[in-house]
């Protein structure tokens, strides 16, 4: 299991230059990489926190945005007591994921196509009945779905210290990305998260420290930053000419 860490992630947003910098871009790469690595096949990852407020979500976000470089990503919003990428995204939620897992909706009329790679699918209407979304079957049906139609999965889920859900969706999915942020979450705190999650059946397969202190751009040596900055075609800040998708709102998420 390995450990990357993300500089001081401030939620505010992914687009095709990322506004927070070339090396905030890089971690970005750097985590979708170890993923596809670790995870063989069409990956369904599921990205958590140990607790609320630790940044999953934007985490969640910015991967996805990452991994739309490489192929057909689904982002799918598990989190129902708190959904949060509509808000990231300025998406409607009138129909979502809880309304498929319901069979209130066909999972196809839920896709919202955020840029020609990247497909959001939202929480959805609040639900009646949180036992029979997490139903098993019917969460696997869904992501053997996604599995079909896309190249990477990644499911947005709830913190695994404040209720269950992480520990049914993470025994779902191909691997599982612990979110934890540094300077409020406690040791004993991240342990008993990894122990919950490997007790479901979960495969972790790693870990994100958020906002680590003391790498900024003044603490990189010269030649990883000027690496950063560099793109693939060798010309210092290009990037993929993709401006479908804009600045993400703030959230705190």
């Amino acid at each position: 299991m390995d450990t990357l860490v993300v500089d001081h992630l401030d939620r505010s947003g992914v687009s095709g230059k990322h506004p927070a910098g070339p090396l905030f871009e890089e971690a970005f790469r750097t985590l979708r990489a170890s993923l596809l690595v670790r995870v063989q096949g069409t990956p369904s990852v599921m990205i958590t926190s140990a607790r609320p407020g630790e940044g999953k979500s934007t985490i969640a976000a910015n991967l996805a945005w990452s991994l739309a470089f490489s192929g057909q990503v689904a982002l799918v919003d598990a989190d129902f007591r708190r959904p949060c990428q509509h808000e990231l995204f300025r998406l409607p939620n009138e129909l979502g994921f809880a309304d498929v897992l319901a069979g209130r909706a066909r999972l196809d009329r839920c896709f919202q196509r955020v840029t020609s790679s990247l497909t959001v699918v939202t929480g959805g209407s609040k639900p009646r009945d949180l036992i029979e979304l997490l139903d098993r079957a019917r969460f696997d049906a869904a992501l053997d779905a996604l599995r079909a139609d896309f190249n990477f999965v990644l499911v947005d889920s709830p913190p695994v210290l404040a209720v269950a859900d992480a520990m049914v969706i993470g025994a779902c999915v191909s691997g599982v990305r612990l979110v934890l942020k540094w300077g409020e979450v406690t040791e004993s705190e991240a342990l008993l998260a990894r122990r919950r999650l490997e007790s479901s059946g979960s495969t972790l397969i790693g870990c994100v420290v958020n906002q680590f202190p003391g790498t900024d751009d003044g603490d990189y040596h010269p030649y990883v930053k000027k690496y950063a900055e560099t793109s693939v075609h060798g010309q210092p800040g290009a990037v993929r000419p993709d401006t479908e998708l804009g600045p993400l709102l703030k959230a705190s998420c």
